[in-house]
Parts: structure tokens; C-alpha cells; sequence
């Protein structure tokens, strides 16, 4: 892994929490969130913590440290995932700037997160969302990341 992840701290069994080391010392914050629509499916959610103890879901800190924030969150969906391997994780950029380097993090590091995970991308095609396994070649609005089968690979 070029990138190693920061530290993580279990809050609860669906809330981590980090520090993010880049221009400043920030207190990063990884929720998930069961979706409505799917009972499997659980929404990640990235935000900073406040002063406070308020998370802001919709900030974006520029901290200069993005890939290994990414990183870190990858870290957390393999926590959650391996406590509960039959979810499956949503997540999305609350910018298009955001979901574009989504998109290029899951390309540069396709091969290494496929290890543990299958990867999907949402696709908005003339007003239909599509879910398409996912290819370095295209950019997407959303992704999906399942936890790969450890009985299978074992079977083989």
C-alpha cells in the first residue's frame, strides 16, 4: 500500500473515528447508516468533528491528505464489513469534484482494494440509475463495495 491509513477508533459498531494529520489536526468521523431501501445496504458517511462534538457531513477540509483519508475509510468499511460480512457499503461524493477523485482513488488502487472487496459503480444513463461492476475506464456517481467471500477463495 503506497498510502498507509491513519489510526482508527472504534466508537461504536457503526461509527469510526480518526485523526487526519495534513495542513491541520482534524478529528475525521466514518459513519454508516443502514439505507431504506435495501436492508443490507448501509450509506458510508465521511464528515469532520467540531469542537463541539457536531459532525459536519458536508465540509471539505483540504487537508492535503486525501489518499490516506481514503485509505483509512477503506480500512473502516473492512472493520464493518468483516464484523458484518452480508453488508454491502453505498457510498458518493456530496460534490463532483469529490466523486472524481473517488473515481480516480478506486483506479489508481483498484487492484489492492479487489482483494478484499468486489467494487461497483452507479451510472446515471438517460435518468436511470444503473449498478455496473466497476471499470477503471469510467466515471461514476455512487459506489458499491461488497466484501469478498473468504470460503470461496479458500475452495478453490
Amino acid at each position: 500500500m503506497e498510502e498507509q491509513a491513519y489510526s482508527i477508533l472504534p466508537v461504536s459498531e457503526f461509527v469510526f473515528e480518526f485523526m487526519s494529520k495534513g495542513k491541520k489536526l482534524l478529528l475525521k468521523q466514518v459513519r454508516f447508516s443502514k439505507l431504506k431501501f435495501s436492508p443490507k445496504t448501509y450509506n458510508l458517511s465521511l464528515g469532520t468533528v467540531s469542537e463541539d462534538g457536531s459532525v459536519n457531513f458536508l465540509d471539505n477540509s483540504n487537508n492535503g491528505d486525501v489518499v490516506k483519508i481514503f485509505m483509512t475509510v477503506i480500512s473502516c468499511v473492512k472493520l464493518f464489513t468483516m464484523e458484518f460480512p452480508e453488508r454491502e457499503i453505498y457510498f458518493q461524493g456530496n460534490t463532483e469534484q469529490k466523486n472524481r477523485v473517488y473515481n480516480e482513488i478506486l483506479r489508481r488502487h483498484y487492484d489492492e482494494f479487489s482483494l478484499d472487496f468486489n467494487i461497483f459503480g452507479l451510472s446515471n444513463m438517460d435518468g436511470n440509475n444503473t449498478v455496473h461492476e466497476f471499470d477503471r475506464s469510467e466515471n461514476y456517481s455512487g459506489f458499491y463495495l461488497r466484501l469478498k467471500s473468504k470460503k470461496n477463495e479458500n475452495s478453490k
